[in-house]
């Protein structure tokens, strides 16, 4: 991932100029840490960085204004994913036959539910947590 964030950096850095013209590096190992522990989701980690060499901003200020955060909430997540489960039986069916393919059918109602903030791994395993039991 970091090596990810550098990459990133390296290609906006021109984005960001001075007022002599050259260019302002800014490293800012916060925005990293976003994704790492999971407060913001790795495709919202581009428009961080691009926003942040933009206005100067703080990760942490990118990710407020823009409503980035990632969703967390176990309880709101659970629901999302029951309510997904509860509306497509045949889904249900499918994947406690072995059809393990099935799974995804119900990724997509929850990403909708969680305005595409919650972590794809933490709905797959709530999911599959939920239809084994």
């Amino acid at each position: 991932l970091r090596a990810d964030a550098l990459a990133l950096a390296s290609d906006l850095a021109g984005r960001r100029r001075t007022s002599t013209g050259a260019c302002e590096i800014l490293v800012c190992p916060p925005a990293t840490v976003l994704v790492e522990t999971g407060a913001i989701l790795s495709n919202a980690a581009k428009e961080v960085f691009i926003d942040m060499f933009q206005t100067g901003d703080l990760p942490d200020a990118v990710v407020a204004r823009k409503g980035l955060r990632a969703e967390t909430n176990p309880d709101e997540l659970e629901r999302w994913c029951s309510d997904a489960i509860a509306a497509n039986p045949k889904s249900v069916a499918d994947f406690k036959s072995g059809k393990e393919s099935a799974i995804n059918a119900f990724k997509g109602p929850v990403m909708r539910a969680a305005k595409g903030k919650a972590d794809p791994k933490r709905v797959d395993e709530t999911l599959r947590r939920l239809l084994a039991g």
